[in-house]
């Protein structure tokens, strides 16, 4: 099934109502080619609409190690995981840790939310930390 794809401000918002390995791997090229990847600040993958979820750990690795390559591209994404199933929040750490793993320099930040509000509340003090880092090293 082919993500809904919303632009999000500096971001993008995927939004799933499946959940199945192709699904993951297809929101992931979406992702990774989206026009202007580069610059984009976050992802949010929104899966609070699929009823359950068939992903295998193979998949996720194979998401986190396509992710990791992508760290030379775009060194500061922030990843948010939105879904209300346990199994997905331990994907997320599964992905975390591959990612880890794999990444020479693993700078993007990942994590599971039970709700969009939840989320867009992360991204933005993540946001304003990042800012405030910026503006000291400046000084």
């Amino acid at each position: 099934m082919t993500p809904e794809v919303c632009p999000d401000g500096t971001g993008i918002h995927f939004k799933l109502s499946r959940l199945e390995d192709e699904d993951l791997l297809a929101l992931n090229a979406a992702a990774l080619s989206y026009p202007g990847f580069e610059s984009l600040t976050h992802v949010i993958s929104d899966f609070t609409k699929a009823p359950q979820s068939n992903l295998t750990i193979a998949c996720v690795r194979q998401v986190a190690e396509q992710d990791a390559a992508a760290v030379k591209r775009n060194p500061n994404m922030l990843v948010a995981v939105v879904a209300n199933q346990l199994v997905i929040r331990g994907m997320t750490n599964v992905y975390r840790a591959y990612f880890e793993h794999a990444a020479e320099t693993p700078s993007w930040k990942a994590k599971y939310f039970e709700s969009l509000a939840e989320a867009r509340t992360w991204l933005a003090e993540q946001t304003t930390q990042t800012n405030a880092s910026a503006n000291t090293s400046d000084s």
